[in-house]
C-alpha cells in the first residue's frame, strides 16, 4: 500500500512545541513522520505545500531541506489526491478551511498537529473517522477526531 503524503509547510508550521524536552518546529514533526513513512516504504509521492498554487512534489532526499513558508491551502492537496485515486495522508496544523465545492476524498486522512479542533469545513472527514490529532503535550498525544458542536475536535 503506497500513500501520497502531503506536508504542510505554511508559516504557522514554524511554530515551536515541546517534544522530549526540546523545542521543535511543527514542520519538523511533520517531516519526521514523512521520513518514517518513506523509510517504511509506505509512500508513493511526497508533496510539500503552502498557499494556493504552492504544491510541489519533492524527492525523498528533500524531506528535511525543502522549504516554502507562507499561507495555507489544504484544498489543493485534496484535489491532487482525488486525481491519483491513491490513499493519502495530509499532515498539517489545520489552520485553514476547505473550499465549499470540494469533493470529499474517502481515501484521504488528516493528521492535525498541535491542534485541538478543525473548522466545520472538515466535518465530513470527522464524521468518517478520517482525522487524527497529535499533540505531544497531552497525556495521550494521539486522539481520534470526533464531531462536536459543528467542529471536529480531539
Amino acid at each position: 500500500l503506497n500513500f501520497d503524503l502531503f506536508i504542510d509547510d505554511s508559516g504557522s508550521m514554524g511554530c515551536r512545541t515541546g517534544l522530549n524536552g526540546k523545542r521543535v518546529e511543527l514542520r519538523t514533526i511533520a517531516r519526521m513522520v514523512a521520513f518514517q513513512m518513506y523509510a517504511s516504504k509506505l509512500v508513493k509521492d511526497t508533496w510539500l505545500f503552502a498557499c494556493k498554487g504552492e504544491l510541489f512534489k519533492i524527492p525523498p532526499e528533500e524531506i528535511f531541506t525543502a522549504k516554502i513558508d507562507g499561507g495555507t491551502n489544504l484544498s489543493q492537496c485534496i484535489r491532487q489526491s482525488l486525481k491519483t485515486g491513491r490513499p493519502a495522508l495530509l499532515i498539517t496544523d489545520g489552520n485553514d478551511w476547505l473550499e465549499k465545492d470540494l469533493k470529499h476524498n474517502p481515501k484521504l486522512y488528516i493528521v492535525a498537529i498541535y491542534m485541538n479542533h478543525l473548522s466545520d469545513s472538515f466535518l465530513e472527514y470527522g464524521k468518517r473517522g478520517q482525522v487524527l490529532f497529535y499533540n505531544p503535550q497531552n497525556a495521550n498525544p494521539f486522539t481520534k477526531g470526533r464531531v462536536e458542536n459543528n467542529y471536529v475536535v480531539c
